[in-house]
């Protein structure tokens, strides 16, 4: 149930997750081309419309240029006023009472409708406002002299309202007979190209912006297809099938080194798994074979338990030997032995043996070759005592109370090989024989580990029944 669960786990959030990648990638593709887009539009508009303007501004510069003042004498009708060249040119007269004025004279030929587009103005020094040539539509509202003067001083064409404020004028100033020479001219030829291009550029960029987003879209599902592929087979096998792998494609791409990575990730992941598998088959053989090493020593007492009143055992001897054989196993190690002549109990041989060749066992494994063991083996009254002590760094007294312990194996730097049951079934061996283990710091640094089994009776005096013996090993030992 578990496993049929996992694909629609792992299914589920993947394909939003897929979805909202690629409405990210269209989405910023698209956002990008349209603000180049806008941004494009924006420039080619403005640009047009300073080179509209410009180009205006010259025509007027034109316009302006055929205009000069003169000199006249205003004691006859100014009807006729001829200037240089013979043609007759509108004029402006001041003032009656000056016998000479200064007047704004035009070009000499005046073609019908040519000055249609433009309104020449001229302002005198005295503020007043003369109309010279053009189209009286195009009065434009002039601002103050000042900002006349400042106008011609730059040269710079100037937008402006008409009289009226409904028409936008282009207005150009310069500086003539002691006064200010204007001329305009209307913008809505200009502002009418101008939003004409702004609706074809803006049309325009409107299709591309559509075209890119199809064309980003296909490419996006294209190029996001062998991932959205590499993550069905991934969802396989987080289903729990680890030996499927996920097709790399071409190793020289980005999807495809991901996919080589993603398979040798998986293979990396197997081979742990394995590894645990194995690790887990080691450990179910270790605790068979620790419950085999358990139960021999319990058929073993539970078979001559019977037999322990009859059994005498020479526990010197069994020492001697034991230790014999730890000096041949670790002959780089300074052993020193303190053995008492005729010790004997009542009890199994074997175990004793293997109980014995434990502790020793467990100086050689748990302390550097430099340092030396001490095995003693006396009695004090109806006990007999095996000690079995070290010099070596020894255990912290936090850790003494479980050395015990069934697989208990002391925290180290270096830790070495071992399943944690020597010193447990040293104590099991104790309790069967009606004895005790026991472990203590030796001094002045070390372990010590003290074994205390009964001393053989008197005969005839049984020390351990059939029934008490093998209770005491299956509490012990189970």
């Amino acid at each position: 149930m578990m496993r049929a669960n996992r694909p629609q786990a792992a299914r589920g959030p993947g394909r939003p997750r897929r979805a909202q990648l690629r409405i990210q990638v269209l989405a910023g593709v698209v956002l990008v081309t349209v603000v180049a887009l806008a941004a494009f539009d924006f420039v080619a508009v403005t640009a047009l419309h300073s080179y509209l303007v410009n180009q205006a501004g010259g025509q007027l510069q034109s316009v302006g240029s055929e205009y000069r003042a003169q000199t006249a004498s205003l004691d006859r009708p100014l009807g006729q006023f001829r200037p240089a060249g013979g043609q007759v040119s509108p004029g402006v007269r001041l003032n009656w009472w000056a016998p000479r004025q200064a007047v704004v004279v035009g070009p000499r030929v005046v073609l019908p409708g040519s000055l249609a587009p433009y309104w020449v103005g001229w302002v005198t020094a005295r503020g007043a406002k003369v109309f010279v040539h053009g189209n009286p539509d195009l009065v434009p509202l002039l601002p103050p002299r000042l900002t006349l003067a400042l106008l011609a001083a730059q040269h710079r064409a100037q937008a402006v309202l008409s009289r009226d404020g409904r028409a936008p004028l282009l207005m150009q100033t310069a500086n003539v007979g002691g006064g200010h020479l204007v001329v305009t001219t209307s913008l809505a030829s200009v502002n009418s190209t101008t939003t004409r291009l702004a609706f074809i550029v803006i049309a325009g960029s409107l299709a591309a912006a559509m075209l890119v987003f199809a064309g980003v879209a296909w490419i996006v599902r294209r190029g996001l297809r062998p991932i959205e592929t590499m993550a069905a087979q991934a969802d396989r096998i987080t289903a729990g099938d680890l030996t499927d792998r996920v097709y790399p494609g071409d190793s020289a791409t980005e999807v495809g080194r991901l996919g080589a990575a993603l398979n040798g990730m998986l293979t990396r992941i197997e081979a742990a798994m394995d590894e645990r598998e194995q690790s887990q088959e080691l450990t179910r053989r270790f605790f068979a074979d620790a419950s085999h090493e358990l139960r021999t020593p319990l058929a073993s007492l539970r078979a001559n338990a019977e037999l322990y009143q009859q059994e005498e055992v020479d526990l010197s001897a069994l020492v001697a030997e034991c230790t014999e054989r730890a000096q041949s196993a670790d002959p780089a190690r300074a052993w020193r032995t303190d053995i008492e002549p005729g010790l004997t109990v009542t009890g199994d041989p074997e175990l004793l043996h293997r109980a014995v060749g434990n502790l020793l066992a467990n100086v050689s494994a748990h302390t550097p070759a430099s340092a030396a063991g001490t095995i003693t083996a006396s009695r004090c009254g109806g006990i007999v005592t095996i000690d079995v002590s070290d010099d070596g760094p020894g255990v912290p007294p936090a850790q003494l109370a479980r050395i015990f312990d069934r697989f208990y194996r002391a925290p180290a730097a270096h830790r070495p090989a071992g399943s944690g049951l020597g010193l447990a079934i040293v104590a099991a061996v104790a309790a069967a024989h009606h004895g005790t283990a026991a472990a203590a710091r030796n001094r002045p640094h070390g372990l010590r580990v003290t074994l205390a089994l009964p001393a053989s009776p008197p005969l005839g005096q049984p020390v351990l029944a059939a029934t008490g013996a093998s209770g005491n090993v299956t509490s012990a030992l189970t």
